[in-house]
């Protein structure tokens, strides 16, 4: 389902992007795509394209477009990112220590 939800945001977002808004990324009136006919009703359409350009809708985006922006732990392709990666390295030296000192006293 996670991938699902990823999968439509990303479509969506393709559809505005391609079909509502123009070279400056001003919004424009268009019809519902010919190719995507088959799958989007013309309701559905006339519901995306208001909700796409609803100032509360706009807002949010931009909000989000800015938080975006400057991430804490920029992505740098790892599967942990930083925060993470700060975490666990702070762990693995923690139990090393310990394995250390364990069997130091063990001798």
């Amino acid at each position: 389902m996670k991938l699902a939800g990823k999968l439509l945001r990303g479509f969506r977002t393709f559809l505005s992007s391609k079909f509502l808004k123009d070279a400056d990324g001003n919004f424009v009136d268009a019809e519902l795509p010919r190719k995507y006919e088959s799958l989007i009703s013309a309701e559905e359409w006339e519901a995306f394209k208001s909700k796409r350009q609803d100032p509360v809708f706009q807002r949010i985006s931009a909000t989000n477009r800015e938080r975006a922006s400057s991430p804490a732990y920029p992505y740098r392709k790892g599967r942990v990112g930083y925060g993470r990666l700060e975490q666990s390295m702070v762990s693995i030296y923690k139990l090393r220590k310990q394995i250390c000192s364990s069997y130091i006293s063990f001798i």
